[in-house]
């Protein structure tokens, strides 16, 4: 029961805790400052998700791009699985770094923003996925900010270095928020891991998914034993109803986590 305890706990209610802060960039006379949230959970509601990172308030609303590191290939980072015709082709050594995504209907103006210059300064930034939609800025990572300092430090100052870099392009684009809403990039799914023929699963989740379950199917049949063994009834209601409990738990990270 204290497993059980500790997977609401962690799982349910324990509060994830976000920072906030500024960064200021300078360019020419004028200095501009950015207002972030860096963390782990963030919200991501575009497409019904949380992800660990930093998330950057721009001052205007930039077409959506997408930049899969491919440095994050082997860790749990939520990607997106994006059609081919929305892929970008670009020059140099950049896709050996990255894959860049935008709706075909916006390429032009996605590659208007993704100079020799920027694409440079991307590359320093490849340990990490980047999103640039609307305006916001997202660098996503697969590991846990809260608990990683350097993470955090590599975060804000990769965000820094994009902000330098973008900061005199946003100040010539105009996009309206009819196209921005409409450069959003088709998704086919979420995640990475393909399971049968429809079902795509985030390895994070289904290990807890799998592990709750397992517990639940656990405690169920210690109960049923006990309850043929004539042991204490309520050992055996214990036991039973905490697998009953735990089912619909491993339930919700199922539905939460694997898309059919």
């Amino acid at each position: 029961m204290l497993v059980f305890g500790y997977i609401v706990y962690r799982y349910l209610f324990k509060a994830k805790k976000l920072e906030t802060g500024v960064i200021k960039i300078t360019t020419g006379s004028s200095q501009t400052s950015y207002s972030y949230i860096i963390g782990d959970n963030l919200s991501w509601p575009e497409y019904g998700r949380v992800f660990s990172g930093i998330e950057v308030l721009l001052p205007k609303s930039i077409p959506h791009i997408y930049l899969d590191s491919h440095h994050n290939d082997s860790n749990t980072n939520p990607k997106l699985l994006i059609d081919k015709p929305e892929k970008l082709s670009l020059e140099g050594d950049f896709n050996k770094h990255f894959q860049a995504f935008a709706n075909s209907k916006y390429s032009t103006l996605a590659l208007s923003i993704l100079s020799p210059d920027t694409l440079q300064t991307l590359i320093d930034c490849n340990r990490f996925d980047i999103e640039l939609y609307d305006n916001k800025l997202r660098l996503i990572t697969g590991y846990k900010v809260q608990s990683d300092p350097e993470i955090k430090n590599s975060l804000i100052k990769s965000s820094h270095a994009v902000l330098l870099e973008i900061a005199h392009r946003l100040k010539s684009l105009n996009v309206s928020k009819q196209d921005v809403v409409a450069s959003r990039i088709p998704v086919i799914e979420y995640d990475v891991v393909k399971v049968g023929k429809r079902s795509y699963v985030s390895g994070s989740g289904l290990k807890v998914a799998v592990f709750t379950f397992t517990l639940g199917v656990v405690m169920w049949v210690w109960g049923i034993s006990m309850l043929i063994s004539g042991e204490d009834i309520l050992m055996v209601a214990t036991a039973i109803g905490g697998g009953l409990i735990i089912f619909p738990i491993s339930y919700l990270f199922i539905r939460t986590y694997i898309r059919f």
